[in-house]
């Protein structure tokens, strides 16, 4: 009698539930959204379309996957009550035991993520016109592994390669080594690989301490010059789509930058952003002079030292052997070495003397606080410019 009752009291709750549902349903300023659905369990037909024509229609064709992934074709679920269960059906068949494809295209991404190479280094060609796989036992066993004792878990597959001796090995690597394997084919060291470009960006920004954390909403919109808006578009069409500068806002996130066809920032540009117009499986990475004239003397790597400086000087106060030691620890996450501190430490102090020397000859005076902020500017370019703030060990 009890378990009566409560199965009434939750059937009600149900209905007031779905009432209210329908009424929210039914106010025209409540949000809409778009939903993939089946109105009937039976599928409409599907036809041939000879040479690609929809005026001309060929034989009626039954679901099934491409022949020549399987030397038999999967059994496709009936309908039910409400849909067709195709989707489902071809679901079913990617994840199953009985086709590892698609195991091993995942942890052969999840392997490219962390190494920047692949053990199939045609990540999106596993056929016999791609590469064979430099470890094809390991390619196995990972996706063994994950099917089996990860159960499809990408946290625990990330974790079980991080934890690897692989992936905690130097970068240095051994010379006799380095002499049987110059490509690193074998994973005898850990590759040297650059950051990406959204990564290098939002690392300055987190170092300077201008990183904006608002995530969602509209996006923003980065600093351009007249200059590089003029290479971009044509002169008669006035550029109405990109908005007023906001430094606060620009200093969010590089994923959340404004992008268009005809109009990539040109700090994502040089870096070998990837082609937003398709998809690739890998980024080229190349290395050409214009990257070090941007990272070096770019207008955001340069606005990025000034605010770096100013918070080295909040926040290590004006000796600058604290600002030195600080700025490696930001930048760097480690402190300087003995001759990085020295070298540095000369450097600001011959440059603040020649700023004042040279303004001085001009007939002008400059105030030595000035000369020194602007010497430690100079500082945290350099520092951006390290190979070890791009090709992390």
């Amino acid at each position: 009698m009890t378990k009566t009752k409560n199965l009434e009291k939750q059937l009600a709750s149900w209905e007031r539930e779905l009432n209210w549902l329908k009424e929210l349903a039914a106010v025209e300023e409540f949000p809409q959204g778009y939903f993939m659905y089946e109105d009937s369990p039976e599928a409409p037909p599907t036809y041939l379309m000879v040479r690609g024509s929809i005026h001309n229609r060929g034989p009626e064709v039954q679901p099934a996957v491409p022949a020549a992934l399987v030397n038999e074709q999967p059994k496709f679920l009936s309908p039910d009550e409400f849909t067709s269960r195709r989707r489902l059906s071809l679901a079913t068949w990617i994840i199953h035991p009985d086709n590892p494809l698609t195991a091993r295209v995942i942890v052969n991404r999840v392997w490219q993520f962390h190494f920047g190479e692949a053990l199939v280094r045609t990540p999106s060609d596993f056929g016999s016109q791609g590469e064979k796989p430099t470890h094809p036992e390991l390619l196995d066993w990972l996706a063994s592994w994950f099917i089996k004792e990860g159960n499809w878990s990408l946290k625990k597959l990330h974790r079980l390669i991080m934890c690897s001796n692989t992936y905690r090995m130097s970068q240095q690597g051994n010379p006799q080594y380095r002499e049987q394997d110059p490509d690193n084919r074998l994973l005898h060291r850990f590759p040297r690989r650059r950051l990406e470009v959204e990564i290098i960006r939002d690392s300055m920004l987190a170092v300077s301490g201008q990183l904006n954390h608002k995530k969602y909403g509209p996006a923003m919109y980065p600093f351009l010059s007249a200059t590089d808006r003029e290479g971009h578009f044509r002169p008669e069409i006035e550029l109405t789509d990109w908005h007023t500068f906001n430094e606060v806002e620009a200093s969010r996130r590089t994923i959340y930058a404004c992008l268009q066809r005809s109009l990539v920032l040109p700090i994502l540009e040089v870096m070998d952003f990837c082609d937003t117009t398709q998809s690739v499986d890998q980024r080229p990475v190349t290395t050409v002079a214009p990257q070090a004239l941007m990272l070096f003397n770019g207008e955001f790597t340069n606005r990025q030292s000034r605010h770096f400086a100013q918070r080295l000087k909040r926040e290590a106060g004006d000796e600058p052997q604290s600002q030195i030691t600080l700025a490696y620890r930001l930048a760097l996450s480690r402190p300087p070495t003995d001759s990085e501190q020295t070298m540095l430490f000369n450097f600001l102090k011959r440059d603040t003397e020649k700023q004042i020397q040279e303004t001085t000859d001009q007939g002008e005076i400059i105030a030595p606080e000035l000369a020194r902020r602007r010497s430690l500017e100079q500082v945290c370019r350099l520092i951006f410019n390290l190979n070890e703030f791009v090709y992390p060990d």
